[in-house]
């Protein structure tokens, strides 16, 4: 499975309704060029590269690094296609997720982009409201491997984040298995070795799981050099009931695998956070904290960056693309009635 992440300023602006008019027509040219040159499968693809997704909306003119332009593009191309999504064979499904990632992103958007011949693309976004950012991630259905470790094919980003818990990461394997050991460990256990860490709560940041040769565990203290502070500790952890309950509810049902621990209701980043933190302070499977993030203008932006939108520059490429479409459709016709003769001329002997 293919993966990509861009990430943007925050936008609370609105889309001005002769704007969305215009990136609708346009993206409805758009739409059945690609269709009509590649099919509906590579345009469900090119829908799951951050880069193509992120040049496609700033062609329609919204802003290249607001995070509207994410929800916006969406909501113009499904009303671009609408009425029309048997004969392009794509569908665009929208609406608001209660997921979230693990690098302090809030998923607030989710679409899902999928054609009649099964392939399937999805668009998520997560806010981040501490640092006003928005970022935005693709998943595409090609190549399934393994849907828990190194998903991203490609990572856009303005900044770069210091510190991101990436549980995704093969540098995280040690993690995603112990946290599902843990779990099977039953609650008693997984209780005792947070109770430790409550314990020892305002010097995390400064410890580090050590196992001795007859296998017992020790807390050894380090310089806060030596260690890296851990994103669950911005949380209040150490007072959080739900989390016991979560914890409960996950040692009950017993996930046989990291891909059912997520999938298990009630399981959010505070849970994995927690698993991860004990797996790394208890234990030693310390996971990766590195960011996995690796981005055109044609119209003007929305709010004048680099410069207004040219509304006579922009009808007339919409009008441009009209007759590009209604070419390749002639075109198409023409060569579908040529073969049709060829075949019955060849029956003929």
């Amino acid at each position: 499975m293919n993966r990509g992440i861009a990430t943007f300023t925050l936008d609370y602006g609105k889309c001005p309704p002769w704007l969305f008019e215009r990136m609708v027509k346009l993206g409805r040219e758009m739409v059945r060029a690609l269709v009509a040159e590649y099919g509906p499968d590579e345009f469900i693809k090119r829908i799951s590269e951050p880069v193509w997704f992120q040049s496609l909306g700033t062609v329609l003119a919204f802003d290249w690094n607001a995070s509207g332009l994410t929800t916006i593009l969406t909501a113009a191309l499904k009303e671009a296609i609408k009425g029309e999504e048997q004969e392009l064979g794509i569908f665009i499904c929208g609406g608001k997720g209660k997921t979230s990632q693990q690098d302090s992103y809030q998923i607030y958007h989710h679409a899902f982009f999928f054609s009649r011949n099964g392939a399937w693309s999805v668009v998520q976004q997560g806010m981040n409201t501490a640092n006003q950012t928005a970022r935005r991630y693709h998943w595409f259905s090609e190549n399934i491997n393994d849907i828990v470790c190194e998903p991203h094919a490609g990572i856009v980003t303005q900044t770069l984040e210091n510190q991101v818990l990436d549980l995704s990461a093969k540098a995280s394997g040690s993690t995603r298995t112990l946290s599902v050991e843990l779990i099977e460990g039953g609650y008693n256990q997984i209780m005792k070795d947070i109770k430790i860490l409550r314990k020892h709560s305002s010097e995390l940041s400064r410890m580090v799981a050590m196992q001795t040769a007859n296998g017992q565990l020790s807390l050894l203290e380090l310089a806060n050099t030596e260690f890296h502070s851990h994103p669950v500790e911005i949380e209040d952890f150490s007072k959080s009931k739900y989390l016991e309950k979560i914890l409960a509810r996950l040692a009950d049902k017993k996930p046989e695998s990291y891909e059912n621990l997520l999938a298990t209701e009630g399981v959010g980043p505070k849970t994995v956070r927690a698993l991860a933190l004990v797996g790394e302070v208890i234990y030693g499977a310390r996971p990766s904290y590195e960011d996995p993030a690796r981005y055109s203008f044609a119209h003007g932006g929305k709010d004048a960056t680099p410069y207004p939108v040219d509304r006579p520059t922009y009808d007339k490429t919409i009008e441009t693309m009209k007759r590009v479409v209604a070419k390749a459709r002639i075109n198409k016709t023409e060569k579908s009635r040529t073969l049709e003769k060829l075949e019955k001329h060849q029956l003929a002997f």
